[in-house]
């Protein structure tokens, strides 16, 4: 895929469709450069989380989302990850 690489709404669409189509390690390549380029933006970490969720990279996850939270303590959706997280967490540990 030939993409701008100082561009970050195109490298956040790329990582999106990638993420749609569950290639998660290469949406996470886009959503990591896309966050070096505006770190700022907690939507990009939260898609970032998203698919560290998805890789079972949890403690990774986890830092994303506390991120996200500690810029936007009332966002829900931050929230209901961090229970996606913390669900996920309890199944690993019930079934070890």
């Amino acid at each position: 895929m030939v993409l701008q690489e100082d561009n970050p709404k195109a490298i956040v669409c790329a990582g999106w469709l990638c993420f749609q189509a569950e290639k998660n390690e290469q949406a996470l390549k886009y959503f990591t450069k896309a966050e070096e380029l505006i770190p700022q933006n907690m939507n990009i970490t939260y898609l970032r989380a998203r698919c560290l969720l998805r890789l079972q990279e949890h403690n990774k996850a986890y830092d994303c989302l506390h991120k996200c939270l500690t810029n936007d303590p009332n966002n829900p959706v931050y929230w209901s990850s961090l229970g996606i997280l913390f669900g996920e967490l309890k199944q690993v540990f019930l079934f070890k």
